[in-house]
């Protein structure tokens, strides 16, 4: 019995000492990744330290992530995650986000969620680790995306993966309602033409369907490839260069330098 007992207390020790080991490592990572952001590309705000011992690990973010074409605003989003693979990682927006365009287009977005995980143990994010994860065919399987508006709401599942720049590419299945207004809007915008909306309107009356709760969905895939964004046929936006790596970016370089610099690190 007090054996037994005494493998137990080195166990919690052992468990208690390897989780605030990986949770110190993970607000490092945190603040390296922030550090190492890319040019025109800024984040304002707070991040939380790690917390949720004995469970999951979880950080609470407030702030605005700057991109060349936009402007994200959120509040009290919590992240809750293990960082093995097969085991789902969750974002909750519960208050929605706001996303301002640098044409001052400003869409505002009641609730968000994805949950989310990875094929394969990533130990960290320097190149090495990141090509290695690729080459063994490493996917970031997407189980639930959805994201809400007043009038229109957005659902996806699928796969993204890295591409030879190390830059994310992929597809999703997206069921799609408010259709109607989703395309009034990108007409609006000028994302596409009148013949075009016309078509997707058309389209879309063809392919509604019910979902379960017996509103009217379009399904339509959407396309992550060479940093554009595509719903269906239609290109939604250019998506920047994403620094996923933990090392400064090489601005000032060439790109023929660059590659040189990233053969030689292998």
């Amino acid at each position: 019995m007090k054996i037994a007992f005494g493998i137990i207390i080195i166990l919690s020790v052992l468990y208690t000492g390897a989780w605030f080991g990986i949770a110190k490592t993970l607000d490092n990572q945190i603040q390296i990744t922030l550090e190492n952001l890319e040019k025109n590309v800024s984040f304002e705000g707070t991040i939380s330290k790690i917390y949720g011992f004995p469970t999951l690990f979880k950080a609470d973010v407030n702030g605005v992530l700057e991109l060349p074409e936009a402007k994200i605003t959120g509040g009290n989003i919590l992240i809750n995650f293990i960082p093995l693979p097969k085991i789902p990682s969750e974002i909750i927006a519960p208050g929605g986000f706001i996303i301002k365009a640098t044409n001052d287009i400003e869409e505002r977005f009641t609730y968000g969620y994805a949950r989310a995980y990875i094929t394969h143990l990533l130990l960290g994010n320097s190149e090495k680790q990141l090509r290695g994860f690729k080459e063994k065919d490493g996917e970031f399987i997407l189980e639930e995306l959805l994201i809400k508006q007043e009038n229109a709401s957005l659902k996806a599942t699928g796969e993204v993966s890295l591409d030879s720049s190390l830059q994310p590419q992929g597809t999703l299945e997206a069921q799609i309602t408010g259709f109607p207004a989703i395309i009034r809007k990108l007409r609006e915008y000028d994302v596409i033409n009148s013949d075009q909306a016309n078509m997707a309107s058309i389209i879309s009356l063809t392919l509604a369907r019910q979902n379960e709760t017996g509103q009217p969905y379009v399904a339509v895939p959407l396309f992550l490839n060479n940093q554009e964004l595509y719903l269906g046929p239609i290109l939604i936006t250019k998506v920047p260069v994403i620094n996923l790596t933990n090392h400064k970016p090489d601005y000032d370089l060439s790109k023929e330098q660059r590659e040189r610099i990233r053969a030689e690190r292998f």
